[in-house]
């Protein structure tokens, strides 16, 4: 328990704790994105980039799998009528997958185990553990289009499962 509070505070120190971070990506973002603009964020973790871009004043979708970051999402977010919180992932077909999860390090959860093989080898990934699992709901692109509109933005940071998501894309996207 207090290994995965550690890891969320981690988190929300790295997206909200930063000064000038929200001022960066508010003009980076703001590029892609304006009123009204639907946006995906596949991957949402703690909703940094949820905040910036309803600052813009996009209706966002944020997509997580991991159950503390949901719960983070739900708290900052779960009011807000222009933020659709999906629990789970996105994928190459709608059906159950499994999510190594690292709770200390909740950034690099992912649904790749080649991913997590490859990165094991690397020296800045020593001390990280995926020390859980969690079976979760998997659903695509294409369905996520279908229930909530074409996005005029996209982000899609899965930690290896990259390929996977956009393989449940059938149409290209604007961004």
């Amino acid at each position: 328990m207090l290994l995965r509070a550690y890891g969320i505070a981690r988190s929300l120190v790295m997206y909200y704790g930063v000064p000038g971070k929200h001022r960066r990506a508010s003009r980076l973002y703001g590029e892609f994105l304006g009123p009204g603009d639907v946006a995906f964020d596949i991957g949402a973790h703690v909703g940094g980039r949820v905040r910036v871009w309803r600052h813009l004043g996009a209706r966002v979708i944020a997509v997580e799998p991991q159950p503390d970051c949901l719960r983070v999402l739900r708290l900052f977010y779960g009011r807000d009528r222009d933020v659709a919180i999906v629990p789970g992932a996105a994928g190459a077909e709608p059906g159950r997958a499994e999510l190594a999860v690292s709770s200390a390090t909740p950034t690099v959860s992912s649904m790749s185990r080649d991913w997590i093989t490859s990165v094991t080898r690397d020296r800045s990934f020593a001390r990280v553990r995926w020390d859980g699992a969690v079976e979760i709901e998997v659903t695509t692109l294409d369905d996520l289009i279908a229930a909530h509109g074409e996005p005029a933005f996209c982000k899609i940071d899965v930690e290896g499962f990259e390929a996977d998501v956009l393989a449940g894309l059938t149409r290209p996207l604007p961004a």
